[in-house]
């Protein structure tokens, strides 16, 4: 067993650069060939398609892939040659073992094109459904789930090195330095922590908004702020009326039984 301290359940942090250049293979080619020597990776560990993608993080602990911006950008896939799941440098990426030449990034059946696939993931990004759980992503990836006891909880782990500050690279042999700031590099590291409590709820319908102006954002956090402050009060009224109902319907009972 490993010391509390060192114990973790992710070797590798979910922002690393070396899924950047796993996603952007056919689109920015020298990133994979930077991290594997001028070669490509092996066919059978290349993106492939998205339902292989999606399959391994839900079997494998340590896929841990963060997507990236370009999975929710249709304009980003218009025309269709400039998107990443197109092999439109006719990149010669290899066979895989099944006998399947690695090409275009294979879609989903519910998208019949790139710019559709990222449509309908910006689509369900903005739903009510993701919106409504925004803020536990807040509290593993900024918040007070990030580190400590909370984070255990959550299973939300990653290698110490991973953890800002939690190594110290000053007066370290250059060996070891250098070691250190590979696996960093490589591997990835966790961000800035912004959040030591809960974060709140984003409010119902904030999905469906227009997005604000810069000079605009004072006055609609201070109505925020006004709501928030009216529904909390507006919940202590209600516990309070009800304990009081039910401490006069508690009373009536028992009348209505001792006269039995």
């Amino acid at each position: 067993s490993m010391p509390p301290g060192d114990a973790f359940m992710y070797g590798t942090h979910y922002s690393a650069p070396a899924f950047v250049a796993y996603f952007l293979v056919r689109q920015r080619p020298e990133l994979n060939l930077h991290l594997h020597a001028g070669r490509f990776d092996e066919p059978d560990r290349l993106f492939f398609s998205v339902r292989e993608a999606w399959a391994s993080v839900l079997r494998s602990t340590s896929d841990v892939k963060e997507l990236l911006p370009h999975f929710y950008c249709p304009e980003l896939h218009a025309p269709p040659a400039a998107s990443f799941l197109v092999n439109s440098l006719r990149l010669q990426l290899g066979c895989r073992h099944s006998g399947e030449q690695v090409g275009d990034v294979e879609l989903p059946p519910w998208a019949g094109s790139p710019h559709e696939f990222a449509s309908k993931c910006r689509q369900a990004l903005e739903s009510e459904a993701v919106s409504a759980a925004l803020h536990k992503w807040v509290d593993l990836i900024f918040g007070h789930k990030q580190r400590g006891a909370a984070a255990v909880g959550a299973d939300n782990v990653f290698c110490p090195s991973a953890y800002e500050g939690a190594v110290e690279l000053e007066g370290l042999p250059p060996d070891d330095r250098r070691v250190l700031e590979l696996q960093i590099n490589e591997f990835g590291q966790i961000p800035l922590q912004l959040f030591a409590a809960p974060h709140p709820r984003r409010l119902p319908g904030a999905a469906s908004r227009p997005l604000l102006r810069e000079e605009e954002l004072p006055a609609a956090i201070a109505v925020a702020a006004a709501a928030a402050v009216s529904a909390e009060w507006g919940d202590r009224d209600g516990v309070e009326s009800g304990g009081a109902g039910a401490g006069s319907g508690g009373g009536g009972g028992g009348a209505a039984a001792g006269g039995g």
